[in-house]
């Protein structure tokens, strides 16, 4: 787990020497009260977060198979209290989580 200071981009968790990221497997808040996650991402490269007002801990999930490829997929948009199509992967791929969830606007009621 990478531990993080908050009101900033954790470090990448990144995976063993042979796994690749498939998502994130454990993302906690340090302190209660106006504490949030703001933004989360998972890629090639690992998972990081951007916690607001509190320390947090990350963990990549890691997996590793016969010819596993992971790539991100499409992104979407949407209003607060709205839905959107979702977001989709090209041919030949499956979708196997949330690559990331950016919370505009950073308000006090902004909630993943």
């Amino acid at each position: 787990k990478i531990q993080s200071s908050g009101n900033k981009w954790s470090d990448y968790s990144v995976c063993s020497n042979g796994f690749v990221p498939v998502g994130m497997a454990y993302l906690a808040l340090a302190n209660g009260g106006n504490t949030d996650i703001n933004d989360f991402q998972c890629d090639q490269t690992g998972c990081r977060a951007w916690c607001k007002n509190s320390a947090c801990e990350v963990q990549a999930r890691c997996a590793k198979g016969p010819g596993l490829r992971v790539i991100v997929g499409s992104a979407v948009e949407t209003a607060a209290f709205g839905w959107r199509d979702p977001a989709t992967c090209p041919p030949g791929y499956v979708v196997l989580s949330v690559s990331r969830i950016d919370l505009y606007g950073g308000g006090e009621n902004v909630d993943v």
